[in-house]
């Protein structure tokens, strides 16, 4: 195993090594800075979790893969520089790196794992490259203060809470290479004013959009076949939505507490039909298009 070193808090990483080895600088508060040679393509799994006072990285071109929670809980890194060779971030690789503010992914970036950024509160911003195609599990949970996000058109996924309690989040614009919008994609984003889904979502999962507070219209695709169980639930203050003819499926509570809720548009002979998926206090709110 490589001998790695801390002077004056820089971490020092002999030339020639090529992986930084599981947990080799884990909790060493000591260290500030890396300087990542480029013999190194591989950052292993907690190599540098918890180092609290580590406040920038540089990864250079050598590096393809980014370990599981390589970084994760380094709560004072606000600046990442990632090099244009890694392919995959994995599993909580910057998990609650509280004061990161921004971050490039770079073009060759195809897997954004689960939890990669989740609890980065202070991320303001993100540009996903057009090389990603899942956004995978929790991967921008509870990134507080994550404003806005443009997703490519290489994305067919976006897994369960990928964008969990992002509450400041305004607007989002899914992609119509998007599929599949999973189980509480967008819960709570509650500042969520206004959303595009793509024409070919076929699936709106459970809890969706759930609690988000200021969302005030939707129109659904023709390609979605399934509203799931509370999708909409407590978006309060949603005043209307388009159903298309395409959906067959509506889950329990799909619209509950959406107190605003005044009209659900519907083709005229989808009236009757779509009667028979929503509950009967929201019959009166059915409109023909």
């Amino acid at each position: 195993m490589a001998k790695y070193e801390i002077i004056d808090g820089v971490g020092i990483i002999p030339q020639g090594v090529t992986a930084i080895e599981y947990e080799a600088f884990r909790g060493c508060a000591n260290l500030t800075s890396i300087v990542i040679p480029d013999s190194v393509t591989e950052i292993r799994f907690n190599a540098f979790w918890g180092c609290e006072n580590l406040t920038s990285i540089v990864i250079p071109d050598s590096v393809t893969t980014i370990g599981s929670c390589a970084f994760s809980g380094c709560e004072n890194l606000t600046s990442i520089v990632i090099g244009n060779s890694v392919t995959t971030i994995e599993y909580g690789a910057f998990w609650g790196c509280k004061n990161l503010t921004s971050i490039v992914i770079p073009d060759s970036v195809t897997t954004i794992g689960s939890g990669a950024f989740g609890l980065c509160e202070s991320l303001t911003s993100i540009v996903i490259p057009d090389s990603v195609t899942t956004i995978e599990y929790e991967a921008f949970r509870g990134c507080e203060n994550l404003t806005s996000i443009v997703i490519p058109d290489s994305v067919t996924t976006i897994e369960s809470k990928a964008f969990w309690g992002c509450e400041n989040l305004t607007s989002i614009v899914i992609s119509d290479s998007v599929t599949t919008i999973g189980s509480c994609a967008f819960w709570g984003c509650k500042n969520l004013t206004s959303i595009v889904i793509g024409n070919s979502v076929t699936e709106i999962g459970d809890e969706a959009f759930k609690y988000c507070e200021n969302l005030t219209s939707i129109v659904i695709p023709d390609s979605v076949t399934t509203i799931e169980y509370e999708a909409f639930f407590g978006c309060a203050n949603l005043t209307s939505i388009v159903i298309p003819d395409s959906v067959t499926e509506i889950g329990d509570r799909a619209f509950r507490d959406c107190y605003a809720l005044k009209k659900i548009y519907v083709s005229k002979d989808k009236v009757d039909y779509l009667k028979g998926l929503l509950p009967a206090e929201l019959h009166d709110k059915i409109v023909e298009k």
